[in-house]
């Protein structure tokens, strides 16, 4: 997985036989009750929780909410309950609000991480992240240092990692060249402590400076160092996120920011590289081995991508076909699996938790002759062949 969020459960779905072109699909669904519309949805490390995090009519403004959804035996539908939205975070940007990362551990230990794009720090203390122990019932917030930000937190399940930066400047669209000081900074779940070791190199900050990678003790890193005016993709691998670092140059990460990576069990590294209009896919069968590109779709389409496993991965080919498709052979080739009922490129997630249940998030038209759309979470328990609307 790439990390790119009223008081009953899930909502019924009415699941037609099949599609024109065979392929079964839901439809249906009633609107839920609740005023809550999602726009992140993050997994849990233990696989049986998920959050997501969204807005809802509060009098006659938007607020941000947090919910916490939990699944019962297998195969029945998400449960939710709501939790407490971190309660500094702003409504600067729609959806998340100033959230743009909520990473879990498990259902008890998580971070939200404010998007600091656009921010001027020049006189400020530094990028807020928020911490939650107990589920998201309560949260606090605290900051690494005067000016220091965080560009991109994982977990392994045990322990978090994160890239941190300082700037002196102002973020202008996440591009200046007043940051430096990158560090990659490691916490145990459910310890307010964190250490660091500085990131060899000279990451570029450009868009996201830094991308990481987890897969148990291993630690991956992706950026790019800009010399003489060209741009050097770089791969670095940690053990716990500790010194020494191996760097291995990987040519084939190139891209306008650097590449989103997803390690697997096994070796397997599938990458996300936007590339300008494009977003282009790929896979490394093991590290150092290079990188071959599998898929590219436009960047303006919607389009989503999951790997779930060293050969498997779900990709969603946005408004060109509104498809789902599901590779199990490492990209080699790619078989329809639904057509989802999305409409646009607003907000496209995929989630899945294995290679059978998985969440899809996007927008549905309500009203076409008012042009209105609200956003909808999908679930499914067949490895997208059929999906259920789930209701908050």
């Amino acid at each position: 997985m790439f990390v790119l969020l009223a008081a009953s459960g899930a909502g019924a779905a009415i699941t037609v036989p099949a599609t024109a072109n065979g392929l079964s699909a839901t439809t249906g669904a009633s609107p839920s009750a609740s005023s809550f519309e999602p726009a992140l949805v993050a997994e849990a490390g233990d696989s049986s929780t998920i959050f997501v995090l969204g807005t809802a009519k509060c009098g006659k403004r938007l607020c941000p909410e947090l919910w916490r959804g939990t699944t019962g035996l297998a195969g029945t539908t998400e449960s939710f309950t709501k939790v407490r939205a971190p309660t500094n975070a702003s409504l600067r940007h729609a959806g998340t609000g100033s959230i743009q990362m909520l990473v879990f551990a498990n259902s008890s230990d998580g971070y939200a991480v404010e998007d600091s794009s656009g921010v001027s720090v020049g006189g400020s203390s530094g990028g807020p992240i928020f911490a939650t122990t107990n589920g998201g019932r309560s949260w606090h917030s605290f900051r690494f240092g005067p000016h220091v930000f965080v560009s991109d937190v994982v977990t392994s399940g045990s322990e978090f990692y994160a890239v941190l930066f300082q700037c002196n400047g102002s973020l202008n669209g996440g591009q200046t060249s007043h940051c430096g000081n990158f560090k990659l900074a490691r916490s145990a779940a459910g310890s307010k402590k964190w250490t660091s070791v500085p990131i060899p190199g000279n990451p570029w900050i450009n868009g996201s400076p830094v991308r990481l990678g987890v897969e148990g003790s291993a630690v991956w890193l992706s950026y790019q160092s800009l010399s003489n005016g060209v741009s050097y993709p770089h791969l670095l691998e940690s053990t716990r996120g500790t010194a020494p670092f191996v760097d291995t140059p990987e040519p084939d990460l190139g891209g306008v920011v650097a590449c989103g990576v997803a390690p697997m069990p096994g070796g397997a590294i599938w990458a996300e590289c936007p590339t300008g209009n494009l977003v282009s896919y790929r896979r490394s069968a093991e590290a150092g081995q290079g990188f071959k590109t599998i898929l590219t779709v436009a960047g303006t389409i919607g389009a989503a991508f999951d790997p779930v496993a060293a050969d498997v991965a779900f990709a969603y080919l946005g408004d060109d076909s509104r498809m789902l498709e599901r590779t199990t052979d490492g990209g080699i080739g790619f078989v329809p699996v639904s057509r989802l009922p999305f409409n646009g490129g607003l907000g496209l997630q995929l989630l899945f938790l294995n290679q059978q249940d998985g969440f899809a998030l996007g927008s549905f038209v309500m009203n076409q002759r008012a042009g209105t759309e609200t956003m909808e979470l999908l679930q499914t328990f067949d490895a997208g062949t059929t999906w259920t609307r789930l209701g908050f």
